[in-house]
């Protein structure tokens, strides 16, 4: 039987792909198996932007499986094979052809980058009836590969297509006004955030020590720009710091919508020429780019794949406020250019998705996207009459996400790194649509943002300022300007309270810098007075929407907080957790929830893993152990706190559906320093039970009792009913700092009630 012809969708004139496994719709006609050689536990699984690949354990060095596409690749006009996938470091990977004239090596081993990656070879001269990539393994861990798509080129041709073209000079000539023809006092198009006379309450606020210093390192970041000519950026896509859909060549760039508008912002309140004119030529760059998504796979022939329109929103909302700002040093064939780029590349892009996707309004993505419609909406309101409405709806759009997005707790499902960077995104646009209409704040904010301190609170960490790392969480501070807008609008709640360690900028490893914490919203909307900082953590707190519980308690000086973690039903950006506690004494986290890493880091896909998390889990025959299942049903924890005593539970068995009958986790604390961890439960079939912590320090091992020691402070675990104990340093935390894992092993059992005693000494 002959093989099936695989599709040649161009990527552009020199490059195509002839197996897409990024897009779900194409990847269905693709035929394909993966077998295992040395490897256990096998799969596949259908990502929704690639073919994952997993296994649970293997022989190091050993070959450990195999991947094979059948299908003939057309040669055309090509002369080279790209392979674009995702390979652990700890991987290496080979492809062989088999050929009409039998198999062909067309690589070495080669060993992954943790990263996106293209391997490429030459196209062998007999025709490809089937491709196979052959893997092995360092170590004996369970792994996941993530293919992208393979495809073809022709060296020549992309050679030759990818010669830059700068459309003007750097002066921009018939776009730009020179400087010297610049106003001695120039005015806003609009005043979207802020105008004139905002503007000279900003800079008298910024001249106070602790808004100072911050402005200082946003101005610092704008003069870097002043180092390297924004136009090298230019090209078809949109600069992008994230590598998860970016070309091999395209190397990871700065976020230049949100460079721009830092440059932008310190622009205008120094009034400082040099960087005006550095932000008005990043405004061609952007509006010249063009498309404003990051790579060609966005806009593959007959593919309907896309990431969101996350970066045309920030390109369109960095675009309509520069636009705003510098309306006076732009000819008018710049604004009418500026316009139709705004529709064409920006919001257009987002109407298709809030029109296409329900999704989008019920997690962060609609009230985040919603902004560029409403900022680049009204500049366009003023200037197309027939807008007339489109911003009405944006905004009602908006609202409608919020309130679904804010739960009656004042919560959200996704963790706080996601809720402080959708406020972040959301409240400018709240902020400007209530200016243009002349409405009160008040009644355009969503009923349950009121509430929201609740949540603030309950998973906020010790250290003012910083929060706990539930969910997708890739730092402990606060991951915006978002506490900065929130004390604006609500100065008797708790955010004043943290507003001024909220002012310190990202650290640059933080994956959110590329996303939010500009300081730009913060310079504009945060309260010109500051109080010193200090914590916020509830003596005791439920959530009983979001699913999460808060105790803090003293053993005289000491602090002992405990967080036991839960979810609503089908929670979003949520990992497979629940039951999941975390320990910090004295401030310090000890027993941690690691969060996640960046989402370019092939290592991002193990955080969710039920074994990286404080719970309990089977372990499955071939020694792996197994993951909870994604929770369908909300487990909400339940607890009371009676002066030093606390208590709290969680009916579990809704994650462990299909593998147990019923499963319960309760924490029994009859004083600050001593807890009980009770779980019991009914396995479906004998099994053994495995009881993992996760620490930033190492644990040591004395028989079936583990001692961890950390500054000031010593945690003793002890479990009776463990047959065996080990512990290692396995994978990172957020900060890709080591983090060491105990495991308690049970023997094989149907029904437990396990209890692990935690007991806290201090120096």
């Amino acid at each position: 039987m002959n093989s099936p012809s695989l599709p040649v969708l161009s990527l552009n004139p020199a490059e195509a792909v002839f197996a897409p496994f990024h897009d779900e719709w194409l990847r269905r006609a693709l035929v394909y198996s993966f077998e295992p050689v040395t490897a256990r536990g096998c799969r596949t699984e259908d990502f929704w932007c690639d073919l994952r690949l997993h296994w649970d354990s293997v022989e190091p060095g050993q070959p450990a499986a195999v991947f094979r596409l059948t299908g003939n690749v057309r040669r055309e006009h090509y002369d080279h094979l790209i392979f674009c996938l995702v390979v652990p470091a700890e991987v290496e990977v080979r492809f062989v052809a088999e050929t009409t004239e039998g198999p062909c090596a067309l690589t070495e081993w080669r060993s992954g980058s943790g990263q996106r990656m293209e391997i490429t070879a030459p196209l062998p001269k007999a025709e490809i009836r089937q491709v196979e990539v052959h893997f092995r393994c360092t170590n004996d861990h369970p792994q996941i590969v993530a293919l992208h798509w393979f495809g073809l080129g022709n060296q020549q041709m992309l050679t030759d297509i990818l010669r830059p073209i700068l459309p003007y000079g750097h002066e921009w000539n018939g776009l730009i006004q020179f400087p010297d023809e610049w106003p001695e006092s120039p005015a806003f198009d609009l005043g979207l955030l802020f105008d004139a006379v905002d503007l000279a309450g900003i800079r008298e606020k910024l001249q106070q020590p602790d808004w100072a210093a911050c402005f200082q390192d946003m101005e610092a970041r704008a003069r870097q720009g002043l180092l390297e000519a924004p136009e090298r950026w230019l090209g078809e896509f949109i600069p992008w710091s994230d590598s998860r859909y970016l070309r091999a060549r395209e190397t990871p760039a700065p976020a230049l919508f949100n460079e721009a508008l830092v440059t932008g912002f310190v622009a205008i309140v120094r009034r400082d020429v040099p960087l005006a004119w550095l932000a008005v030529r990043q405004l061609m760059v952007m509006v010249h780019t063009t498309h404003w998504c990051v790579s060609g796979e966005e806009r593959l022939r007959g593919s309907t794949w896309d990431q969101r329109c996350f970066t045309p929103e920030m390109t369109a909302t960095a675009v309509a406020l520069l636009t705003d700002w510098f309306a006076w040093a732009l000819t008018p064939a710049a604004h009418e250019l500026i316009r139709q780029s705004l529709w064409d590349k920006g919001l257009a892009v987002i109407e298709r998705d809030m029109m296409k996707f329900e999704y989008v309004y019920h997690i962060n993505q609609g009230p985040w996207f919603c902004r560029a419609r409403v900022l680049a909406g009204l500049l366009l309101e003023k200037h197309w009459p027939r807008t007339n409405g489109y911003v009405d709806r944006a905004f009602e759009d908006m609202r409608e996400g919020l309130n679904h997005y804010l739960m009656p707790d004042g919560g959200t499902d996704e963790g706080i790194g996601y809720f402080l960077g959708t406020m972040e995104s959301a409240l400018p646009a709240v902020f400007a649509y209530g200016k243009a209409r002349g409405v009160e704040m008040s009644t355009l904010l969503p009923e349950n943002l009121k509430h929201s301190e609740n949540f603030l609170r309950t998973l906020s960490a010790m250290r003012p300022g910083h929060f706990l790392l539930d969910g997708d969480n890739s730092d402990t501070a606060a991951t915006s300007d978002a506490v900065l807008l929130l004390a604006r609008l609500f100065p008797d709640q708790c955010y004043r309270k943290i507003a001024l360690a909220s002012l310190a900028p990202l650290a640059e490893r933080s994956y959110y810098r590329q996303y939010w914490k500009l300081g730009v919203y913060g310079c504009i909307f945060g309260p010109a007075d500051l109080p010193e900082s200090r914590g916020i953590v509830p003596d005791f707190s439920m959530l009983p929407h979001v699913g999460h519980l808060t105790s803090l308690r003293f053993v005289g000086k000491h602090s002992v907080r405990l967080h036991f973690a839960g979810a609503k039903a089908n929670a979003s950006h949520t990992h497979l957790d629940k039951g999941n506690f975390t320990l910090e004494v004295n401030g310090t986290p000890c027993l941690v929830d690691r969060g996640t890493l960046r989402y370019d880091d092939s290592r991002v896909n193990g955080m969710v893993r039920s074994s990286l998390h404080n719970v309990l889990t089977p372990v499955g025959d071939t020694g792996a152990f197994w993951d909870q299942a994604s929770i369908s049903e909300s487990i909400i924890p339940q607890g009371r706190q009676n002066g030093a005593s606390l208590e709290a539970e969680a009916d579990l068995s809704n994650v462990w559906r299909g593998v147990m009958h019923s499963c319960h986790r309760k924490i029994v604390s009859p004083k600050p320093d001593q807890f009980f961890i009770k779980d019991s439960g009914l396995l479906r079939e004998p099994r053994r039970l495995a009881f993992h912590l996760q620490s930033p320090a190492p644990f040591r091992i004395d028989g079936t009792v583990a001692y961890l020691t950390m500054d000031g402070f010593r945690v003793t675990i002890r479990a009776e009913w463990a047959e065996s104990i080990r512990h290692a340093e396995e994978s990172v935390e957020w900060n890709l700092r080591p983090v060491w894992r105990l495991t308690l092993l049970s023997s094989p059992r149907d029904e437990f009630n396990l209890v692990t005693s935690l007991e806290l000494e201090f120096d």
